[in-house]
């Protein structure tokens, strides 16, 4: 909160608009490389979030649907319940 915003690390950034688009209640939010610039307690905090995330939706089966989308090339995030995944070759 000290900070301006042009002063925080890139995974401070990734951090607050991550969760800047899971507050939204945005129907669809699209992250790319969501684990980039993160240390290792973060990139465990993003992933319990988006296991969260999967058990929130189907716990609140009468509101709209959301979900997240992930795009990333090097991590397929295997501590994460997916609803689907598509590997690109």
């Amino acid at each position: 909160m000290h900070k301006p915003l042009l002063a925080l690390s890139t995974g401070s950034l990734r951090k607050l608009w991550m969760a800047a688009a899971w507050a939204s209640g945005a129907a669809i939010t699209l992250i790319d490389e969501p684990l980039a610039a993160l240390d290792k307690p973060s990139m465990r905090y993003v992933q319990e979030t988006l296991n969260e995330f999967t058990v929130e939706d189907q716990q609140e089966r009468f509101a709209t649907a959301r979900r997240c989308v992930i795009v990333t090339h090097w991590d397929a995030m295997q501590d994460v319940e997916w609803d689907g995944v598509l590997t690109l070759t």
